[in-house]
């Protein structure tokens, strides 16, 4: 099985998207800082950041696409696991914030 191509697009765009959207709120918050400037910058990222994290959605789509199905419904370990991420990122950022 392969992904399609506008599916890819689709997935390359967002993953793009959503990195842009991350680095520029880690710039602003003070928590990335670029201190030379050697390649064009697309909002506050480097040119190649979006097409990096973009090319790396597009290939973990394709790379699900070859792994079994997963287990049916929702455990309450991936509820758990689910909170722990969103806790530890809002800790940090808040961490960060404060500088």
């Amino acid at each position: 099985m392969k992904l399609r191509l506008w599916v890819a697009v689709v997935f390359f765009m967002l993953g793009g998207a959503a990195a842009l959207i991350g680095d520029h709120s880690h710039v602003v918050t003070g928590t990335t800082e670029y201190l030379s400037h050697p390649v064009p910058f697309v909002w506050s990222s480097p040119f190649w950041f979006p097409v990096l994290v973009g090319a790396a959605t597009v290939s973990l789509a394709e790379l699900r696409l070859h792994l079994p199905a997963p287990r049916s419904g929702m455990t309450l370990r991936w509820v758990t696991v689910t909170a722990r991420c969103a806790a530890s990122w809002s800790r940090s950022a808040a961490r960060s914030s404060r500088r």
